[in-house]
């Protein structure tokens, strides 16, 4: 399991004025400092949103490549799902201002989906029923919509649909087959 103590030095890697960066952009409902976030991959996650504007997306970026290392096999399963969630929707926010974020964004993306079959009992339990819907399945699916790539995009919406994820994947890949046959 994920100790605070390496997570934590995260935020001890940064300089004063990152942090106080991170401190000032860090505005959630209740009493919670960005310090304080910095315990799990998921709260990294969650914290590198609140950096989301195009001036503070370097520091964002160095956030993330600080916490990577710091990710193993003993990382908690659901944190690692919302970590690649939270690093996948970072990224693609600014894929039309850097060119390696499209990528990164897949990247983070398809790891999370990887974690599928894994992490669909764990929220589904956590949860009391189904497993919520799947930010990584979602956006793969829009990425390969949108480069025309309609049997990638129909392939990840049969695994979503296979792993129980809550979303309208039967609806998408009709409408993707329909596409397919429009085309000819």
């Amino acid at each position: 399991m994920e100790t605070p103590a390496n997570f934590g030095s995260v935020w001890e890697s940064l300089s004063q004025a990152d942090r106080e960066t991170i401190s000032t952009a860090f505005q959630p409902m209740g009493n919670v400092s960005a310090e304080n976030m910095v315990t799990s991959a998921g709260h990294i996650a969650s914290l590198v949103g609140y950096l989301r504007t195009p001036g503070l997306r370097d520091l964002g970026y160095r956030l993330i490549a600080s916490s990577e290392s710091l990710l193993s096999l003993e990382t908690d399963p659901v944190q690692l799902h919302f970590y690649f969630q939270g690093v996948g929707k970072f990224f693609y926010r600014f894929r039309d201002l850097d060119n390696f974020a499209l990528p990164k964004a897949i990247e983070a993306f398809e790891k999370q989906t990887r974690l599928s079959t894994i992490c669909a009992p764990l929220l589904a339990k956590s949860l009391g029923g189904s497993p919520p819907s799947h930010a990584g399945f979602d956006q793969l699916r829009i990425i390969h919509e949108k480069a025309g790539n309609h049997l990638e995009a129909i392939k990840v919406c049969e695994v979503a649909c296979k792993d129980g994820w809550a979303g309208d994947w039967e609806k998408h890949i009709k409408r993707l087959t329909a596409k397919i046959m429009r085309a000819g």
